[in-house]
């Protein structure tokens, strides 16, 4: 018979019936002989048993056979040694053996209890190393039991991250911290403040941390009776050893701050700003008093900061390589904070308004194209003129973004080309023809290029180009491919316009295209079919998303573009189609088309 017979189930019940007090008292309730049921066999009858303690042969044959043993065992087999297992007129014995060294060892291991608990309790369990059940027909074997819970070691438990090295721990602090700079907020409940307070290994580690320390984002003082906690600010600077600050300062925080921007999108009103007279400027005096230690520095600020800001000596900001501003208030009165911009190290400009359409804020004066790698001026409308000269004084710029304005005339100087080698993005928002722009550039290295307008200007104003040769003769002069281009709105240009353009050379390496025109119909959609004519490779080969409109396509005519790009390994991973209001329900191929694309893990979206 197999050692695995099926009495498993009866028998794995009586361990979990230990603690019954009906069978610790008893004994007959749960462990009388079923000889009903069909002998079974325990699967561990031959794994060692533990003694609680050791015995020698009289005591064990005390335990088993004496009345006072059949008092607590009811004369059978105790659930704390054997299961119970069923036999038909079955004739077993107990014998008893001479209790060995093995015994001795078990009670060595466990430890004996003292003093001797009564009998059927889990550490009072017969030696099974003294015993043996005979059963006719299935031999001689010993019984189980669970050795009782105390036996176990407990050792203390100690975390994994105890044993973490402590640079790896300087780098988790490190990836805790906000991403933003303007969350860096000044308080009790700050990232740096908690971890330094954990235990003393991180407290060491954190705290010998110093660019754990050098964020730090301020907003102004509620009143000359409510300021900002300057002794824990000064604890950051400390603690950051002069490894380099990065501040973020905003003259209005908190609920302030989302009331501003609700009057402003609902009711098309400024911040109110406290006069000079009543406010606190503690917290902006601290961003003075340590500019020569800052390298980073964000200022959402209005006119009375930006005038304050004005005593910082030129030059004495020796450390700034990151600038941004973003003014609550407009108009000239900003141009007093463009002293910082006087910074030897400055490498990186932001320049702007904190409310857009709100408040017009004019483009900064005596700034340092030369030593620019990133200017962002895209609220701040320039005149092509001034724009033009910074491409040409900028030769370490390789991103940016501006705001031209037709409205702004400035005399133009002699038609002589700008040639750029390091320039990577560009991004230009304007409201009127780009001609005498693109015409006069030369880039070496451009990756990404996007014309966008937010007024949405019709072809009579010239937007893009007058003359859309210009464009196609500027990405014919680019040094390398692109690798992102958009265009939107359309105005003059149309999907014949765009198409040639789309077929140079320097657009075979595009990723990204978006571009919202007049009228896109059937032939561009055609032209980026693999296999279509005589071409084997389609137009744009390695596009990944595409984003066109407005079109007026036959139905199944993006379907068959897509499916066949698929097919062929030219796959588009994203694609948006804007169909024009008139198209809406004329597609029923191409919305079957999509949403089974959709369901391969395409994002392929269409409206009108």
């Amino acid at each position: 018979m197999s050692y695995y017979s099926p009495y498993v189930l009866d028998a794995s019940r009586q361990s979990t019936r230990a603690l019954d007090p009906r069978t610790t008292a008893g004994g007959q309730y749960h462990n009388h002989l079923n000889a009903s049921a069909t002998p079974v066999v325990h699967p561990y009858v031959h794994a060692p048993v533990v003694a609680s303690r050791s015995r020698d042969a009289s005591d064990a044959s005390y335990h088993w056979n004496s009345s006072t043993s059949n008092a607590a065992y009811g004369g059978v087999l105790s659930q704390f040694t054997a299961p119970s297992f069923p036999a038909e007129n079955a004739k077993y014995s107990i014998d008893t053996y001479p209790a060995g060294p093995a015994s001795s060892a078990s009670a060595n291991m466990y430890g004996a209890c003292n003093p001797p608990l009564p009998a059927g309790s889990p550490c009072n369990v017969p030696s099974t190393s003294a015993s043996a059940i005979h059963v006719p027909g299935l031999g001689t074997y010993q019984p189980w039991s669970m050795p009782p819970m105390a036996t176990f070691i407990r050792r203390p438990y100690n975390s994994p991250i105890h044993y973490l090295p402590n640079e790896l721990l300087s780098h988790i602090f490190m990836l805790s911290l906000d991403s933003q700079l303007c969350d860096a907020s000044l308080n009790t409940r700050a990232m740096p403040l908690v971890i330094s307070h954990v235990c003393a290994t991180w407290r060491g580690v954190a705290v010998d941390l110093p660019r754990l320390w050098h964020r730090l984002a301020l907003t102004r003082c509620n009143s000359n009776d409510q300021h900002v906690n300057l002794q824990l600010a000064h604890l950051y600077v400390e603690r950051s050893k002069g490894t380099g600050l990065a501040f973020h300062y905003a003259e209005m925080g908190g609920a302030a701050n989302s009331k501003h921007w609700i009057d402003a999108v609902f009711f098309s009103k400024g911040p109110h700003l406290p006069s000079t007279g009543s406010r606190c400027f503690c917290a902006l005096d601290l961003v003075i008093q340590y500019i020569d230690q800052i390298s980073e520095l964000q200022l959402v600020i209005g006119h009375s900061s930006s005038r304050r800001l004005s005593a910082v000596p030129p030059g004495h900001a020796k450390a700034l390589r990151q600038l941004s501003f973003r003014f609550l208030e407009g108009g000239q009165n900003v141009q007093p904070a463009s002293s910082l911009l006087r910074s030897p190290m400055l490498e990186v400009l932001y320049w702007g308004a904190d409310l857009p359409g709100i408040c017009d804020v004019p483009a900064p004066m005596h700034v340092p194209w030369q030593r620019l790698t990133v200017a962002h001026l895209e609220e701040s409308p320039v005149a092509h003129h001034d724009f033009l000269d910074m491409v040409r004084t900028g030769q370490l710029l390789q991103d940016i973004q501006v705001t031209l304005s037709q409205q702004i005339q400035r005399s133009m100087l002699p038609q002589q080309p700008i040639h750029q080698a390091v320039l990577r993005e560009l991004t230009i928002n304007g409201d009127g023809p780009l001609d005498e722009v693109f015409c006069r550039l030369h880039f070496q290295s451009l990756e990404s290029l996007s014309i966008s307008s937010d007024s949405n200007p019709d072809a009579a104003t010239g937007w893009p180009f007058v003359d859309s040769r210009v464009l196609l003769q500027f990405v014919a002069r680019l040094g390398r491919g692109l690798d992102s281009f958009e265009l939107m709105p359309g105005g003059t240009m149309s999907e014949q316009n765009l198409i040639p353009i789309l077929s140079l050379p320097q657009m075979s390496t595009l990723f990204d295209l978006y571009a919202e025109i007049t009228h896109i119909g059937d032939d561009f959609f055609v032209r980026l079919r693999p296999g279509h004519g005589t071409a084997a490779v389609p137009l744009l080969p390695h596009l990944k998303k595409l984003v066109v409109g407005a079109c007026t396509t036959t139905d199944g005519i993006i379907a068959r573009t897509l499916r066949s790009r698929h097919k062929y390994s030219y796959p588009l991973d994203h694609a948006q189609v804007h169909f024009v209001r008139q198209e809406e329900g004329r597609h029923p191929r191409d919305m079957q088309e999509f949403q089974r694309l959709r369901a391969h893990g395409r994002f392929v979206q269409a409206s009108c």
